[in-house]
């Protein structure tokens, strides 16, 4: 079997979908869970469903759902350079330089708050659906649906209702340790796609139903050792039709 490197999303989209199993295996599995909408597909041949969950807040934990949409969280990028960051004394310069290198910062600034704005309103939505028939609800059977949009708003979702959207679709099949061992991913082919029929983005839950289809090939995960099987792949063809938790709501 050739190496394969998945796509970053997809691989942070595996990272994510641990923390809501990983949050609920470490804890057991939380008694007041909330079905928030399931997932049908043939796959493979064959009819299967799948659903997806919330868990509210309680004293011990945050919410929790495996179907949201999230804005970008800012927070996570660097603050604006100061004197000290660009190894400058401000003891050497001149009234000039001084200035100019204000006027400069206070040009970045306003950038750079431009910028912010334009992340902070750029939503994405993640779907991970879980096998109710399968022991292994939470780290096994599950399966991802991502839509590929990148620097869209909730307006330009809705503007791509009834269109194709490019999308990463992860099947999880087994895992170790609660990690992913042995998937089946549309990176290989790039064939995954969602068509949204309805898309909202309330608080604290919004919704989406639509359809979805690609062709899901065979990829092993063991440690560092990423290997795809390009003769095994899988047909998927489906609907979704779920509430999406706020993340952070």
């Amino acid at each position: 079997m050739p190496n394969l490197i998945l796509n970053p999303r997809t691989l942070a989209i595996l990272i994510c979908a641990c923390v809501f199993t990983g949050a609920a295996h470490s804890e057991g599995f939380p008694t007041d869970v909330e079905v928030l909408g399931e997932v049908t597909a043939v796959f493979d041949g064959s009819e299967r469903q799948w659903l997806t969950f919330h868990s509210p807040a309680d004293t011990a934990r945050e919410a929790m759902a495996t179907a949201y949409w999230s804005g970008f969280d800012t927070s996570v990028l660097p603050d604006q350079p100061g004197f000290d960051d660009l190894g400058v004394d401000p003891d050497t310069l001149s009234d000039e330089e001084r200035a100019m290198i204000e006027m400069m910062q206070a040009q970045m600034a306003q950038i750079q708050s431009s910028v912010l704005d334009d992340l902070a309103a750029e939503v994405s939505i993640t779907v991970q659906a879980h096998d109710p028939e399968n022991p292994a609800l939470l780290t096994e059977g599950v399966l991802i649906l991502a839509p590929a949009g990148f620097n869209l708003t909730p307006e330009d979702w809705t503007d791509l209702l009834g269109q194709p959207v490019e999308a990463d679709i992860t099947y999880v099949e087994e895992s170790t340790g609660g990690l992913p061992s042995v998937l089946y991913s549309s990176d290989a082919r790039g064939d995954g796609e969602l068509i949204f029929d309805v898309l909202s983005f309330d608080s604290p839950f919004g919704r989406a139903t639509g359809r979805f289809s690609s062709t899901l090939c065979r990829v092993e995960m063991q440690g560092m050792q990423i290997t795809e099987d390009p003769d095994d792949c899988r047909a998927i063809d489906g609907r979704f039709d779920t509430e999406l938790m706020a993340d952070g709501a």
